[in-house]
């Protein structure tokens, strides 16, 4: 992943609310977009929630169609979850919900991925 310009970040389940808190406070980012129903959604919610200063968090809950121009121009930032990973090519398996539309890691410019390493397979074969 990192061969294509991939950050890496390790953590752990209980550190990486923090540790995201951390990358999006150090790029200077002003929001950050969520999945407020998911359950990671809701554990970087309790975080933020513990940390008032932290930048801003935009909730993904109503429909495009609302709030279009917002997302297009005004969302530097986006988190979602994976279903896992290629290490041959770097590829994350995305999969989108209601809740967690495609939209959220395509339009922002900066993408924040959860991913399990337990859930990295070596190739698509595997997947």
């Amino acid at each position: 992943m990192e061969a294509v310009h991939t950050e890496i970040h390790l953590s752990t389940e209980h550190e990486w609310p923090a540790l995201l808190a951390q990358l999006v406070t150090d790029r200077q980012l002003p929001s950050l977009l969520i999945a407020p129903t998911t359950p990671h959604g809701q554990k970087v919610t309790a975080h933020w929630a513990q940390n008032p200063t932290l930048p801003t968090l935009k909730a993904y809950d109503r429909p495009i169609e609302e709030w279009k121009a917002e997302l297009f121009n005004d969302t530097p930032a986006s988190f979602t979850t994976t279903l896992g990973a290629i290490a041959a090519t770097g590829s994350l398996i995305m999969w989108p919900t209601p809740e967690e539309p495609r939209l959220m890691s395509l339009v922002p410019p900066v993408h924040f991925a959860l991913l399990k390493a337990s859930e990295i397979r070596d190739n698509f074969y595997q997947v």
